[in-house]
């Protein structure tokens, strides 16, 4: 068995305007995992609403400036199951 860690990253996500608390974290995870597949377990941290908008759209989206922690695996674990775009996605701010 390893050790997993936790890693802090900052991005972008958009979301249902309509969506609070749970809910808008939920939809906002969902998002950074699509584009993520790599990533195993995601946590929105903090979330703030931007004055952008896509309303483009049904329902229409707000994006928000997304802070969020994705488990890690050790280096060493990485090696032996990481796909090259894991090995190579492993920035971030070590917790």
């Amino acid at each position: 068995m390893y050790e997993v860690s936790w890693t802090r990253y900052d991005g972008r996500a958009p979301a249902d305007i309509t969506l609070q608390g749970g809910a808008l974290r939920a939809e906002l995870e969902d998002y950074i995992r699509l584009r993520n597949p790599h990533f195993t377990d995601i946590r929105v941290e903090h979330a703030t609403a931007t004055e952008g908008h896509h309303t483009g759209v049904r329902p229409p989206r707000r994006w928000y400036k997304v802070t969020y922690l994705v488990v890690t695996l050790p280096h060493w674990e990485c090696n032996r199951h990481c796909s090259g775009r894991q090995k190579a996605d492993r920035g971030g701010q070590k917790l």
